[in-house]
């Protein structure tokens, strides 16, 4: 007997703009890897493994198509960082005092 199992081609619904993590996070990036990829790339947990729509139907990835997907939308990202003055791309950071061993206080370099 053999089972078909029918995916959805759709692109799926993302979260709301309030709800969006920062913009490069990894949770981030995976959001824009499924909305690049909605229609041609599924990830099956219970097979392990990556399925893509070639025009028909969904085929085992077997040459690693979706590793290169997910290269690619790393690598936009990454363009897209570096095209950032860099003031805006470090974040400030506070200084805080280093923890005192004994009630004496010990100083950062």
């Amino acid at each position: 007997m053999t089972v078909i199992f029918k995916l959805p081609n759709k692109t799926a619904k993302l979260p709301e703009a309030e709800a969006l993590p920062p913009e490069y996070s990894d949770e981030a990036l995976a959001l824009r890897f499924a909305k690049h990829h909605a229609n041609d790339a599924r990830y099956v947990a219970q097979w392990d493994l990556w399925l893509l729509w070639d025009g028909r139907r969904w085929v085992k990835d077997e040459k690693l198509e979706a590793v290169a997907y997910t290269r690619d939308v790393c690598r936009a990202a990454a363009a897209e960082c570096g095209n950032l003055p860099i003031a805006s791309r470090i974040a400030p950071i506070d200084v805080l005092p280093l923890p005192s061993a004994n009630g004496i206080p010990i100083h950062g370099c």
